[in-house]
């Protein structure tokens, strides 16, 4: 049995189809045993899923829409790529977020930027950044919890600097909880 991660856009990004081809290979290589494929159809969140008054998305009801409107096979996970500004619950934001009932997961481009944060436009950061985070949601999607330790991929980021710190793969401890929870990685 094959488990499918499908990479989709959803919104119109700013990141060119190479970066998502890097992406794919940076998934590929923390999921040597899973199937990526891209798929490059460009659509908008609904307007349902923005705050008009925070002026972010909900990164849930953007989760609640992708369970209703996409099909997915049994043991495929999909992960949404966003370049909006998203939230969650209590939050002020998030990088991203993951249903691991449902296992879909979206990350945002908007603050892994380094343009956000006031610095140079840098596409190695940027792209780093993102595999991390999306590595980081998958890993939500096959039901890993946060992890103590700083330089695990599993780590909650609270800020841009603790993403900086985590390296993209899982530390041993995930990946012996990962081994146990999926025969399929």
């Amino acid at each position: 049995m094959e488990v499918l991660v499908r990479v989709r856009i959803l919104s119109h990004s700013e990141l060119d189809k190479k970066v998502y081809q890097r992406l794919e290979a940076g998934l590929a290589e923390v999921f040597p045993r899973i199937r990526i494929t891209l798929d490059d159809r460009e659509h908008s969140p609904p307007p349902s899923c923005f705050d008009r008054s925070r002026g972010q998305y909900n990164s849930t009801l953007i989760l609640q829409f992708l369970r209703s409107s996409v099909e997915r096979g049994e043991n495929e996970r999909m992960l949404a790529v966003e370049s909006v500004d998203l939230y969650a619950g209590h939050l002020n934001f998030v990088f991203g977020e993951a249903d691991p009932d449902i296992g879909i997961a979206v990350v945002s481009t908007h603050r892994l930027r380094p343009e956000f944060y006031g610095e140079a436009s840098n596409p190695e950061l940027l792209l780093s950044r993102l595999v991390k985070e999306a590595v980081h949601e998958l890993g939500h999607t096959f039901r890993l919890g946060h992890c103590p330790d700083q330089t695990c991929v599993m780590h909650f980021s609270n800020s841009i600097l603790d993403t900086d710190l985590k390296a993209p793969h899982f530390c041993p401890r995930c990946r012996f909880r990962l081994g146990l929870r999926d025969r399929y990685i």
